[in-house]
């Protein structure tokens, strides 16, 4: 079964996006299934999940109702997955994945006080992200999709990450 998972896992990282890079031209799709990936390779405190496992997006994007249908009818563990959409800080409460549209990301060290305390991953999609504190960045290198990973973030939110994860991330301080 953990062959399946990683082949899986390889196959979304590294081939679709090559194979596709003339395809994507609209990535939210795509951001989706690694956002809805990343749930099977970073494990939170039993403790920071409540009824259900909440991954929000934080202020307005398309990429809300595509990670509806990448989620729809999936769990992680035994908790099923529910997407909220945020427009405040104030509004973000037992939320385990929080994506961080480029409209909010000047809150990015605020979310990051926020994460520590909550064990919250929060990912985002721009320039340099990872040094202003989110745990993962998507990025497009050389029309390829692929993702930033900061361990310290990630360790500092309470949340432990797969050593399958980190050898397709590429590794930021």
């Amino acid at each position: 079964m953990k062959k399946y998972f990683r082949f899986i896992l390889l196959y979304l990282f590294i081939v679709l996006p090559g194979a596709n890079a003339g395809i994507l031209q609209n990535n939210y799709k795509f951001e989706a299934i690694y956002i809805y990936s990343f749930t099977k390779y970073i494990s939170w405190p039993y403790h920071a999940i409540g009824n259900q496992f909440v991954i929000g997006v934080y202020g307005y994007s398309p990429i809300s109702m595509e990670l509806s249908t990448a989620t729809a009818g999936k769990q992680v563990g035994n908790k099923n997955i529910v997407v909220k959409v945020f427009n405040a800080l104030e509004e973000i409460e037992n939320c385990q994945v929080l994506f961080v549209t480029t409209e909010f990301e000047n809150e990015i060290p605020e979310l990051t006080v926020l994460a520590n305390s909550k064990h919250i991953l929060i990912v985002t999609q721009g320039q340099q992200m990872t040094q202003k504190g989110a745990g993962i960045n998507l990025v497009k290198i050389d029309g390829k999709q692929k993702f930033e990973l900061s361990e310290t973030i990630l360790k500092n939110a309470g949340l432990k990450i797969s050593n399958q994860l980190l050898p397709l991330a590429i590794l930021v301080k």
